[in-house]
């Protein structure tokens, strides 16, 4: 799994919409037979965790940095709802999604989204759901860490923890729109914005930005290549797999799940 998220940051840095994220399908599948649908499952699970913590910071910080006591009731309120939502979906063994799957009219991704569902219910108890929201909740936080050593110590920015947090929040949101490889411009763009609601000037701002950005992204390329050169894996073969792989369909895949 380790090595599937390193390579799949690797290739987020190099191509655009998240695609990345799909790799990790393909590297899973190819170097240890690891079932599409499970490799599927386990993805949407960390990437929900991920937007609800996400969503959950969001309602905190909207409390927190205006100060209004009628919207920090509201945002802890957004927060007991979003918690309580997911116990409930939990508790109800996911009756709620497969009613919603069980509507789809179109037969294929109506079978291929109930496997992933019976994927999901049997590798994710309460236990180990729970588990992913505290490694996705410690994530955020070392990110937050990060963003406020870098802009108060290495930029020596005169900034709050509050204004801080409001410009982890924003280069966050802007991170994850799936539109360019690694972020690039629109990281950016959230970056100079945040900041310049605190009166710091575009082009210092975009400076700041930019190296962030790339000191971000160095992280994921030395783990990725340092995976490649451990498990010894040619870089044309993982080339080849791209390729091999971009002629099949989501059929074809379902079909070759259906026979293990």
């Amino acid at each position: 799994s380790f090595e599937s998220i390193v390579v799949g940051g690797l290739l987020n840095v190099i191509l655009p919409a998240k695609l990345g994220e799909i790799s990790r399908l393909i590297y899973l599948r190819n170097m240890y037979r690891y079932p599409v649908n499970y490799g599927v499952g386990a993805m949407v699970i960390e990437r929900g965790a991920d937007i609800f913590m996400v969503a959950c910071f969001l309602a905190a910080g909207a409390g927190i940095v205006t100060g209004n006591t009628l919207l920090q009731g509201a945002s802890a309120l957004l927060i007991a709802v979003m918690i309580g939502t997911v116990f409930a979906l939990k508790l109800k063994k996911g009756k709620v999604v497969r009613s919603v799957i069980a509507r789809i009219p179109v037969r294929f991704i109506r079978i291929y989204s109930q496997k992933i569902i019976r994927s999901i219910s049997r590798d994710f108890g309460a236990n180990r759901t729970l588990m992913v929201l505290g490694y996705t909740l410690a994530l955020r936080i070392v990110y937050f860490l990060t963003v406020a050593f870098f802009l108060k110590v290495v930029a020596s920015f005169d900034l709050s923890w509050g204004e801080m947090f409001v410009i982890y929040l924003v280069s966050s949101i802007a991170w994850s729109i799936p539109l360019t490889p690694g972020g690039t411009g629109t990281f950016h763009a959230g970056m100079v914005l945040a900041m310049g609601w605190y009166g710091i000037v575009k082009e210092e701002a975009l400076a700041v930005a930019v190296v962030f950005h790339l000191l971000l992204n160095l992280v994921p390329m030395v783990l990725a290549m340092a995976v490649i050169f451990y498990k010894d894996i040619p870089l044309m073969k993982m080339v080849r797999m791209e390729e091999r792989n971009k002629g099949v369909t989501m059929s074809e895949i379902t079909i070759c799940e259906g026979k293990r």
